[in-house]
C-alpha cells in the first residue's frame, strides 16, 4: 500500500465519523428544539422547580463572578427535622436513665442550632419563591421573544461548534498525512539499504543514502520523520502568534524536535502549497 491509499484510507475512516457524529448531532439538536417551546411554559406553571441538590442546607457557588444561590428545597427541611426528632428522641431516653446534665444540655444545644438552622431555611425558601415569582411576571410577557433569544445563542454557538469540528477534521487529515510521510520515509529508507546505498559519516563523500535514524539523503535534500504532535504544536502556535500576540502562552510553545532540517523543510512549505 502506498502513502496515497494509506491517506485516502485515513481520510474514509475520518469521514465515516463525521457522517456518524453529524447525524448524532442532528437528532440530539431535534430532541432540544422540541423541548425549548415547554421549557418557559413548565416554569410559568411550577414554581417549586428546583435545581438538582447535593443535600446540603447551603450550596451556594461562583458563576462568573456571581453567587448563584442554592435553592432551598422541603426535602432538605424535612431531612434537618428529622434530625431534630432523632435528637428528641434520645433526651426521652436519657432522661429515663442517668444521663449527666452536661449531655442533655449539649444535646439541648444541637437542638437549638438544629432548630435555627430550620427557621432560617424556611426563610430563605419563603424569600427564594417570592422572588422567583415576581421575575417570572417579569418574564411572562416576553416568552416569546425570550425564547427567540435562547434559538439566537443556540445558533451562534452551534456556529462556532462547527467551525472548531472542522478544525479538528483538519487536524485529523493533518496527523494520518505527516503519519502517511513517516511512513514513505520509512520505505525510502529501506530500499536505499536494499540498494546497498547506506550513507556514512562522510556525506559529502557520498552525497545520498539511507542513514541513522531513518534519515535519508536524496536529491540534495535531507528527508527524515518528523514528528506529527510537533508540528501540530507548531501550527497552534503560529495560529497564537499572529492572533493573539507573542506573549499568548501557546504563542511561547516550541518543540526541539522541530530544528531538523526535514522538519523545516515541510513547514517552510505550509505557506507555500495550494490548499
Amino acid at each position: 500500500m502506498n502513502v496515497d491509499d494509506i491517506v485516502r484510507e485515513r481520510i474514509e475512516a475520518a469521514r465515516r465519523k463525521i457522517q456518524n457524529d453529524r447525524q448524532q448531532r442532528d437528532e440530539l439538536n431535534a430532541a432540544r428544539k422540541a423541548g425549548l417551546a415547554r421549557r418557559h411554559v413548565q416554569k410559568l406553571h411550577n414554581l417549586n422547580l428546583h435545581t438538582r441538590t447535593t443535600g446540603r442546607s447551603d450550596n451556594d457557588v461562583k458563576e462568573f463572578g456571581m453567587t448563584v444561590s442554592h435553592n432551598i428545597t422541603d426535602t432538605e427541611i424535612a431531612g434537618v427535622e428529622e434530625q431534630i426528632a432523632k435528637l428528641r428522641a434520645d433526651v426521652e431516653r436519657l432522661e429515663s436513665g442517668n444521663a449527666s446534665p452536661d449531655t442533655l444540655r449539649d444535646i439541648d444545644r444541637q437542638q437549638a442550632r438544629l432548630h435555627a438552622r430550620v427557621s432560617e431555611m424556611r426563610k430563605r425558601k419563603a424569600a427564594q419563591e417570592a422572588a422567583r415569582a415576581a421575575r417570572l411576571t417579569t418574564e411572562e410577557p416576553h416568552v416569546v421573544e425570550l425564547e427567540e433569544l435562547i434559538l439566537r445563542l443556540d445558533r451562534s454557538r452551534r456556529k462556532a461548534a462547527q467551525a472548531a469540528r472542522s478544525v479538528q477534521n483538519a487536524m485529523e487529515r493533518l496527523l494520518a498525512a505527516l503519519d502517511a510521510h513517516v511512513t514513505e520515509v520509512e520505505v525510502v529508507h529501506g530500499r536505499l539499504l536494499e540498494l546497498g546505498l547506506p550513507l556514512a559519516d562522510d556525506v559529502a563523500l557520498y552525497g545520498l543514502g539511507a542513514a541513522e535514524k531513518g534519515a535519508v539523503q536524496l536529491g540534495g535534500e535531507w528527508w527524515g520523520p518528523v514528528s506529527p504532535d510537533a508540528v501540530l504544536t507548531e501550527l497552534v502556535g503560529r495560529l497564537a502568534r499572529k492572533r493573539f500576540g507573542l506573549g499568548h502562552r501557546l504563542a511561547l510553545r516550541t518543540d526541539g524536535r522541530l530544528g531538523t532540517e526535514p522538519a523545516r523543510a515541510l513547514l517552510g512549505l505550509v505557506d507555500q502549497v495550494d490548499e
